[in-house]
């Protein structure tokens, strides 16, 4: 079921941008949130092709930034 403008956190957790609006900076996450959900339906991106995304996102999230032509040169090794 399309909800064009919202984004569905839970089957009774559905937001729009005007609920956003109570809390400084949400919009704005809101809106990128709109995007990235957009770009996801023009690739057509599937189900599990997305909880795999999460999972890697979730597993890298602690790397640590890179600094260094070295760091540059070993990401390949240190991310999957």
């Amino acid at each position: 079921m399309e909800h064009p403008g919202k984004l569905i956190f839970a089957p009774d957790l559905v937001l729009d941008r005007n609920e956003g609006k109570c809390v400084e900076g949400m919009v704005e996450i809101f809106d990128m949130l709109l995007a990235t959900v957009s770009r996801f339906r023009l690739l057509k991106l599937q189900c599990e092709e997305y909880i795999c995304l999460k999972a890697i996102i979730l597993l890298n999230s602690g790397k640590s930034e890179l600094h260094t032509g070295v760091s540059v040169n070993h990401m390949p090794h240190d991310y999957h």
